[in-house]
């Protein structure tokens, strides 16, 4: 059994944190959802764009951004460099605009030595080089990294993970070698911490590999509560009054969820739910579907708290022939990326399909 730490840059950098089962038949099954915080390496990128704000002034920072955007975004990759490595301080290079850069008759050096004055840090100017002291670039990665260490120390304690045997750190932020080190200091008397060579490829790569053969994964977890907006007949003290409607003397309730899978829920690859649905009106020419989710997993109605909509399909019914008695199937098929809804109308032979985002929606 392994877990996965996963820093994804595109995500702004957040920390996603999932364990997974390798089976016997090298097929991986999800043993909990992805959990975690923004506590990744564009974090640590603003702790540092804030210090130069306290050196330097925000006013002066942002005027120069504004004058020399290259350059600006040239000194924030040299420090995106320089924090992977290990050396106690950390040399950021200046570009020259910077060096001779003056805002309110005050030049770099200038700041340098006021702010080190009156903070009492160790930030030294050296051959076009801001340096900073360790102090500092530990005060830049101390909050994430206990973050992260202690969510792990919260995530080893559950009963799932007893048998836990690895760790892989992978992404952009998993090259950091003060990650490593901090990871490893704290969890390799129990497990063995492996960082891959170019960790931050391996999530591309592992995308590709999925891509080449889907069904690698064949259990995830379910991050929320789906269902599809539907009426039902109504009933006495389980309905709410305020949701009864009557469409050609039928008693109904609308906006009920039907629920095709729970938060937390296992679902397996492809997996698929069925269900028919007929019109409600006469001479009903189409359905319209909507879906829901919610982090809730126990869901009644469409209109609760925290449900929201997460996608819509509409199957036109333009045979009127049977009239009510017309059926639509509905099929939901999970198991991947993306949960695949399809709508056919059996009368019509109307075929319909939509796509909802089971990671992230």
């Amino acid at each position: 059994m392994h877990i996965v730490l996963m820093n994804c840059l595109i995500l702004g950098g957040t920390i996603d944190i999932v364990a997974h089962k390798v089976r016997k038949d090298g097929k991986i099954r999800e043993l909990f959802r992805a959990t975690g915080g923004a506590w990744g390496g564009t974090v640590i990128d603003q702790k540092f764009i804030n210090l130069l704000y306290s050196i330097f002034g925000e006013e002066f920072i942002k005027e120069f951004h504004s004058k020399f955007p290259k350059d600006y975004v040239e000194l924030l990759q040299d420090f995106e460099i320089r924090k992977r490595g290990e050396s106690e301080s950390v040399r950021v290079s200046l570009p020259y605009n910077f060096c001779n850069f003056s805002f309110d008759g005050k030049s770099v050096q200038d700041r340098i030595k006021n702010y080190t004055e009156k903070s009492g840090t160790s930030v030294k100017f050296s051959s076009g080089k801001l340096v900073l002291s360790s102090e500092i670039v530990h005060s830049l990665f101390e909050g994430p990294l206990k973050e992260i260490n202690d969510h792990i120390e919260n995530l080893l304690c559950r009963p799932k993970l007893r048998d836990l045997n690895y760790i892989f750190l992978v992404g952009g932020f998993a090259e950091s070698a003060r990650l490593q080190s901090s990871i490893k200091k704290s969890f390799s008397n129990r497990v063995t911490v492996l960082v891959p060579e170019e960790a931050s490829l391996a999530v591309v790569r592992g995308a590709v590999a999925f891509g080449c053969d889907p069904s690698s994964i064949c259990q995830r977890i379910c991050r929320y509560t789906y269902g599809v907006g539907s009426y039902l007949p109504f009933e006495d003290g389980k309905h709410r009054d305020d949701l009864k409607v009557v469409s050609d003397e039928l008693v109904l309730c609308k906006n009920i969820l039907q629920v095709w899978a729970e938060c937390g829920e296992v679902i397996g690859h492809n997996e698929v739910w069925r269900e028919t649905y007929t019109p409600i009106i006469t001479n009903q020419k189409g359905i319209v579907f909507q879906f829901f989710k919610s982090s809730k997993k126990k869901v009644q109605y469409t209109d609760e708290q925290g449900v929201e909509k997460c996608g819509c399909l509409v199957v036109e019914m333009p045979d009127m022939t049977g009239d009510k008695d017309r059926a639509v199937d509905l099929e939901v098929i999970f198991g991947g990326t993306e949960i695949k809804v399809v709508g056919y109308d059996h009368t019509s032979k109307t075929h319909r399909e939509t796509y909802i985002d089971f990671l992230t929606a």
